[in-house]
């Protein structure tokens, strides 16, 4: 009994520390689709804010990479990591691949092995994505999530895969909001290629796993950090994301969640922290490596 608590304990913990491990990779905690970050008094952004839009082309650099480690209440809990290919070409559109990866580290990783996975294949002209694969086993339950766009219209085809789907999966609709709809990862790029001042703010609506969320960015200020990468200069910026109903309204009935990344200050743009609060604690995401190609 008291193993089969201590590993359901971890695999709660490593839920939130992969959530974030995740969010380093792509900077949107409620895509993810993890649980346990921010409260139901999470602060909103004023209503004064200068409202100004994401901009019209994603930025990246083909072949960089960037790695994180995760720490949850001051433990190492989950590593991260964030792979850019090439642009390449497919039925006249120009794409780019990303990848990122989360795993357990440290003694969550003894206690319960854990990887999850997610690739967005990006429309280089748009920023916005055409397909995206999920893959997570933080619950314990492997489940595999393939989502396709679909031309012309805010919609996404699902296709779910788990232990109670079989071999051929579950298939299902998902309504967007927009067609200006994001994937974790595509909205990541768009957000590197936000230059806005202080106190500017964008609601980016996005589609992680089956869930679609609203996130509410605002610029908070500039701070020089300490780190792996040595002393940047940084971009501040605070984040809330909402759970988005059927309906397509916000789902009120879940408690809001908050986090603070911080974006390098100059060309490379690097997502070099990220701090959340949980009920169980503080979860902190620094970055330890970043690699271009020569």
């Amino acid at each position: 009994m008291a193993n089969r608590e201590t590993k359901a304990t971890s695999r709660r913990t490593y839920h939130r520390c992969r959530t974030v491990a995740t969010l380093a990779a792509i900077l949107l905690s409620a895509c993810s689709g993890g649980a346990g970050i921010g409260s139901a008094a999470a602060a909103t952004p004023p209503a004064s804010a200068p409202a100004l839009p994401l901009p019209a082309h994603p930025y990246f650099i083909p072949g960089e990479t960037i790695t994180w480690d995760v720490s949850f209440a001051g433990i190492q809990g989950g590593r991260a990591r964030l792979a850019i290919g090439k642009i390449g070409n497919d039925e006249g559109r120009r794409l780019i691949v990303l990848r990122a990866e989360a795993e357990s580290a440290g003694v969550l990783s003894v206690l319960d092995e854990t990887h999850d996975t997610l690739s967005s294949w990006i429309d280089v002209d748009s920023g916005l994505p055409t397909r995206t694969e999920s893959s997570t086993t933080g619950t314990g339950k492997p489940i595999v999530v393939r989502s396709q766009r679909v031309p012309g219209v805010p919609l996404a085809e699902l296709q779910i895969w788990s232990a109670k789907t079989g071999d051929d999966g579950a298939h299902k609709q998902a309504r967007l909001p927009t067609m200006q709809t994001h994937d974790p990862l595509s909205a990541v790029l768009a957000l590197r290629g936000w230059a806005a001042p202080q106190g500017a703010r964008v609601t980016v609506y996005s589609l992680g796993g089956i869930r679609v969320w609203k996130n509410v960015f605002t610029v908070e200020g500039k701070d020089d950090l300490d780190g792996p990468l040595g002393r940047r200069p940084a971009i501040r910026i605070h984040g809330v994301s909402t759970r988005v109903t059927a309906a397509l309204v916000d789902d009120t009935s879940k408690p809001a969640r908050t986090f603070t990344f911080w974006l390098t200050d100059d060309a490379q743009r690097i997502p070099v922290r990220l701090s959340a609060h949980t009920e169980l604690g503080d979860i902190v995401a620094n970055a330890t490596s970043y690699t271009v190609p020569d």
